[in-house]
């Protein structure tokens, strides 16, 4: 709600009941149904916080996300990063990897190639610091472990104790630019 009172926003979702739930959640907000609905070259930012792995067409959608961007816009996206320690350990029953729903995986350098190009300048990556704990518990969960979410916050932590070392966090935020 504090986005609301201090910056002007809206989203875009084709779903219909997901959208009438975000509305719910963010009254001020206006929800476009169609990217057609935004203007080119008229926003600052675009965030997908763990949206990105859910898209189909995505060099489709990165070419609308160019067009609606300002010069020097930032698009934000968090994704799971399936070369993490969670997602070794796990293997199979690695919560992110949530297959059918998540139609890509991205390492960090997959994503590094992806958005340093033309039109797009990696700026920064940073973790997700968190995601490690809930993945392992959702990880552990699947696997029908008993104490799922005490041995999910250990190996969360292991995993991110990990990451210090090798920069391979359970989820990185992605800060690019366009250029």
């Amino acid at each position: 709600k504090y986005i609301e009172k201090d910056f002007h926003t809206f989203g875009f979702e084709p779903n219909d009941s997901a959208r009438n739930a975000a509305l719910k959640k963010v009254s001020k907000t206006k929800i476009v149904v169609d990217t057609s609905e935004i203007e080119n070259n008229s926003l600052d930012a675009i965030t997908l916080w763990h949206v990105f792995e859910h898209i189909d067409n995505q060099e489709d959608i990165l070419n609308i996300f160019y067009n609606k961007l300002k010069t020097n816009g930032l698009l934000i996206i968090a994704v799971p990063n399936h070369t993490s320690d969670d997602a070794k350990r796990y293997k199979e029953f690695w919560a992110a990897y949530d297959v059918p729903r998540h139609v890509y995986h991205f390492s960090k350098s997959g994503m590094e190639k992806l958005m340093n190009n033309e039109k797009w300048q990696l700026k920064k990556i940073k973790p997700l610091l968190l995601d490690s704990f809930y993945i392992s518990m959702l990880s552990e969960k699947y696997k029908k472990s008993t104490l799922f979410w005490l041995k999910g916050m250990i190996y969360g932590l292991i995993s991110n104790i990990k990451a210090l070392k090798n920069d391979e966090f359970s989820s990185l935020i992605y800060i690019i630019e366009k250029k």
